[in-house]
């Protein structure tokens, strides 16, 4: 067995608000768009439906178990100075050195974000 295809899943309960929200504000291509799914992308990145569900996510993050998806970013400080103008809401490490939140982990320089719907991912600056 092999894993063949990723794709990322993120449940809304409001598919119009987030396709404002990771379109409009966070700068995702839009590649198409029905009454139950949206599909995006970020940079020719790996495919995400944004799909619409009942109820509200609350994944504990960043003290729960989950899977985390980890946006590749080329400049976290402008993303993050751009997102925070925009009203994004971001989740700061809890040992981040840096007013910003933004911490230092092996991969590079992160922050985590949680979107209006509860769901958290992470951005990263790897290092080069």
């Amino acid at each position: 067995m092999k894993i063949g295809l990723v794709i990322l899943q993120i449940n809304v309960t409001d598919l119009e608000k987030a396709r404002a929200y990771y379109v409009d504000t966070l700068g995702f291509e839009m590649l198409s768009h029905s009454t139950h799914v949206v599909e995006i992308c970020l940079h020719g990145g790996p495919l995400c439906l944004l799909y619409k569900v009942d109820r509200r996510a609350d994944n504990g993050y960043p003290d729960a178990t989950g899977i985390i998806p980890v946006f590749l970013v080329q400049d976290i400080d402008a993303i993050h100075a751009d997102w925070k103008a925009k009203g994004v809401e971001f989740v700061p490490c809890s040992w981040a050195k840096e007013e910003s939140g933004i911490g230092d982990c092996p991969f590079g320089r992160f922050i985590g974000v949680r979107d209006p719907f509860g769901n958290a991912f992470e951005i990263l600056q790897q290092r080069v």
